[in-house]
């Protein structure tokens, strides 16, 4: 999920951010963001995480680690589009 320039004021991601938590293993996600968004992005999914539903594979997980990727900008240079795509194939096998 990319969550580059993030506003507090954008609901849809917290939409998005539920719909992940309550569907997708935590580990088979990645945070997109930059420097700018970091640490309203960090106090989302410490929120949503609280909102976690019964059915959600991540709801009895106690201590989880979500992983966030921070770019160095608005644009994404090769190395980072590299490293991203390097992460997301890593996250697509089984642990």
């Amino acid at each position: 999920m990319t969550c580059v320039v993030f506003r507090k004021q954008i609901k849809g991601c917290e939409y998005e951010v539920d719909f992940l938590f309550d569907n997708v293993s935590i580990e088979k996600i990645l945070f997109i963001t930059d420097q700018q968004s970091i640490s309203t992005i960090k106090n989302l999914l410490i929120g949503r995480w609280e909102m976690l539903i019964e059915t959600s594979p991540n709801f009895k997980i106690i201590n989880p680690k979500v992983q966030i990727y921070m770019t160095s900008g608005n644009k994404y240079n090769d190395r980072e589009t590299q490293d991203i795509i390097d992460i997301l194939l890593f996250k697509s096998f089984d642990n």
